[in-house]
């Protein structure tokens, strides 16, 4: 009875087993390779030789730069930094013509869906690569986000920053953000990305392109939050069942991980179901021939 028992179980572990795996195939052949960029016309080459993004995981930016906020006084970063919370980075510029208003608002959006509260969970800080641009403009930007945003806490967390030509170009090197102006035009060549920071100003995350969608905003943030943002069943998750793919500049399923954890799982369950029968057995009376 034992022997047939252990092979009744087995085989329903292989028929798991193989369940598994071919859902984990399936799911892999569903899985797109991410758009590649165009190639960039000849024209334009001389406007965006050496824009892009070179970027420093792990590597913390310098908080002691001052910067101007949009009341007009003199902040250094430290003071939006090291509150316990992490930060949503955007860089470009306020006057910026085509994408960095897709940008700011994709952020907007992307977090209008979460649970987690501006200015209490986290904070978003849009610094201007332009010298020229003013506070006042900075203000101006912010006022409108806050009125479309239409939640509480932007007041508090959403900071835009003007600065320095010297201290944008130290801030824009440390995380990895390559621009350059436009020659004979008001204009700036720059990447369209975010940045995920960690409240003690350590880079947790790059996204690229100009969609952010709220999922992985919440994961990103939950990660670099360091166990202060999202439940304890969150950072579980996010830590059992995604991973970050770099070239893709996103979150995606973690199916080696769920492989792994299914696995642990059965082999409990197993010993649980064998230790149980061989109590049984070893507890009922001998019988006498």
């Amino acid at each position: 009875m034992l022997i047939f028992n252990m092979y009744r179980i087995c085989k329903h572990l292989l028929l798991l087993i193989v369940l598994l795996s071919g859902n984990v195939a399936i799911a892999q052949q569903e899985t797109v390779a991410p758009d590649r960029y165009e190639p960039v016309p000849p024209q334009f080459k001389r406007d965006t030789e050496n824009v892009g993004i070179t970027e420093h995981l792990g590597s913390k930016i310098p908080l002691d730069l001052t910067f101007t906020d949009t009341t007009g006084q003199q902040v250094k970063l430290d003071t939006i930094f090291n509150r316990g919370r992490p930060v949503i980075l955007q860089m470009g510029y306020f006057n910026c013509p085509m994408i960095c208003d897709v940008v700011s608002k994709e952020i907007m959006e992307s977090v209008k869906d979460l649970k987690l509260q501006l200015g209490k969970d986290y904070d978003i800080v849009y610094l201007s690569v332009n010298p020229k641009e003013r506070w006042e403009l900075g203000q101006e930007k912010k006022r409108n986000y806050i009125e479309l945003y239409g939640k509480p806490g932007a007041v508090e967390g959403w900071h835009f920053l003007v600065g320095q030509q010297s201290n944008i170009q130290q801030f824009a090197d440390a995380v990895g953000f390559g621009f350059k102006k436009v020659e004979g035009k008001d204009e700036w060549s720059h990447p369209p990305m975010i940045v995920v920071l960690t409240a003690s100003g350590q880079i947790s995350r790059y996204f690229y392109g100009n969609r952010y969608p709220s999922d992985q905003m919440r994961i990103s943030l939950v990660e670099a939050g360091d166990g202060k943002v999202g439940s304890y069943i969150e950072q579980v998750l996010v830590a059992l069942c995604y991973h970050f793919d770099g070239y893709a500049g996103k979150y995606s399923f973690a199916y080696m991980n769920l492989m792994r954890a299914s696995g642990i799982f059965t082999v409990f369950v197993v010993l649980i179901v064998l230790g149980r029968l061989w109590i049984r057995d070893a507890l009922k009376p001998a019988t006498v021939g």
